[in-house]
């Protein structure tokens, strides 16, 4: 763990590489980025897979980013874009802080540094040279068919027309990674038949249906609306469903002896944050049984309640034979307005302000990558 100190530091300098950086990142990168979240990620991948002519999902996953980072390459990457030299000191001396461990200070040769406030941004900055630059680049010259890019983290998805194109992709993918040493997760990476024409091509084979596949807590599903039409469902990770509804009842177990009043209460708080956590905004074309995290049944609740407290009755704010919930449902922001599938497209040639240019910037031009990075 960070010490104060240098986490005041690290949020200082990356607030300062934010603006510069912002103007580099690709369209169809999500993770840990101001004014960009989950749902944003999510809401472009099921446009893209709904409006776009898709066929095959790779399902990609960087196997530990954040131990594997190269720092030499890192430093690389960031004095192309970054031309002040004390803020690379900086970012050099929180790369090789040192962890203290049973009064031994251990150097790390790789990795950013999990739980430091400036590690998110340097992994994207990282990918955005390794992966993102250069997926970007496929999609223009080597894909024969349509494409679609969603990444969030070290979690992408990759979205074609042709599996060919899939397959190409994925080795292209393993070289590239593999000069920059990452690697795809063996068991989390994989390529599926997925789309609006994945149920009738593989019954027309002979095969079931189509596979389903996981990206940030969602399963998501080939499914048929109530005209016969494709329409992609998802639904929440039955794993993680099943890992908060344990942790509720596991809560309540141990406050079972505490008043009714402050079980209520934090009950209010723990299961309206766990749904907001696997619960997206609703939309009309969700699947029709769109889970939430349910709340606990009032029956084992007010049977705790009373055989601990037999003569006392609180009152949670509703009326114990209405039958209404103790807390209310989590509250979401209506559907998004905007076509995420804007986010797609990159800005290119973006460049620092002559305000900034001799202090953080290089002077140079956010696609003018060196050759090496890219190819």
């Amino acid at each position: 763990m960070a010490a104060l100190e240098d986490r005041i530091v690290q949020r200082a300098v990356a607030e300062a590489l934010n603006g510069v950086y912002e103007e580099d990142f690709l369209g169809f990168s999500y993770g840990f980025r101001p004014g960009r979240g989950a749902h944003d990620a999510l809401d472009a991948l099921a446009t893209g897979v709904a409006a776009r002519r898709v066929n095959w999902i790779v399902d990609a996953d960087i196997a530990k980013l954040f131990d594997s980072v190269s720092q030499e390459w890192l430093a690389r990457f960031l004095e192309h874009r970054i031309g002040d030299k004390r803020i690379l000191r900086l970012i050099q001396k929180g790369l090789k802080a040192g962890v203290l461990d049973e009064g031994r200070v251990e150097v790390p040769a790789l990795g950013t540094g999990q739980g430091a406030a400036i590690s998110p941004l340097l992994a994207n900055v990282h990918l955005h040279y390794v992966l993102d630059l250069w997926a970007e680049r496929w999609r223009r010259r080597e894909a024969r068919g349509d494409m679609v890019i969603v990444r969030y983290a070290d979690d992408a998805v990759f979205g074609f027309q042709h599996e060919t194109d899939a397959r190409r992709f994925t080795e292209a993918m393993r070289d590239r990674l593999a000069a920059f040493a990452l690697t795809l997760h063996p068991d989390r990476t994989r390529l599926i038949e997925f789309g609006r024409f994945a149920a009738a091509n593989r019954e027309k084979r002979g095969l079931g249906k189509p596979e389903t596949f996981n990206f940030l807590g969602f399963t998501f599903i080939c499914g048929k609306s109530r005209r016969g039409g494709f329409l992609l469902k998802r639904k929440s990770r039955s794993d993680r469903v099943r890992a908060e509804l344990k942790e509720i009842k596991q809560g309540l177990r141990r406050r079972m002896h505490e008043p009714l009043a402050r079980q209520g209460k934090w009950l209010g708080q723990a299961g309206p944050s766990g749904a907001r956590l696997v619960q997206p905004p609703r939309r009309a074309h969700e699947f029709a049984r769109a889970p939430r995290v349910p709340f606990p049944p009032r029956r084992p609740l007010a049977a705790h309640a009373q055989a601990a407290q037999s003569e006392r009755r609180d009152n949670v704010g509703q009326d114990h034979g209405s039958g209404a919930r103790m807390a209310a449902l989590a509250q979401h922001p209506p559907p998004l307005a905007r076509a995420p599938l804007r986010r797609q497209t990159p800005k290119v040639g973006a460049v620092c302000g002559n305000s900034a240019r001799t202090v953080l910037c290089g002077g140079r031009s956010a696609m003018s990558v060196p050759t090496a990075f890219i190819y």
